[in-house]
């Protein structure tokens, strides 16, 4: 007996999966007006995009769009990249509430 459904991946990575779909700023404003409460009193509003410190703002419940950056973050350019690279890297362009600290 199966317990799981069994996913063909691809043996390259997440990235060249035929139904990743890259993170978008036309997503991430969605995912700010559905979480409205989550955003910093310290925001700025720029293109209709709530920024801290000019860095888009993700709320802590877009766990699909913050998994998406963290592939992305870990399977950039340069190889696959530890936890630590891969946080640091994303908070100097992302003000994500409730990633780890």
């Amino acid at each position: 007996m199966t317990t799981r459904q069994e996913v063909e991946r691809s043996l390259l990575g997440p990235l060249q999966e035929a139904d990743f779909v890259w993170p978008k700023l036309a997503e991430l404003k969605h995912l700010q007006q559905e979480h409205p409460s989550e955003a910093p009193t310290e925001l700025t509003d720029r293109d209709g995009i709530i920024r801290v410190d000019d860095r888009p703002c993700v709320p802590g419940d877009a766990k699909a769009f913050i998994n998406r950056l963290l592939i992305v973050g870990h399977c950039g350019p340069h190889g696959h990249r530890g936890e630590d690279v891969v946080t640091a890297l994303l908070r100097q362009r992302f003000e994500i509430l409730q990633l780890r600290q």
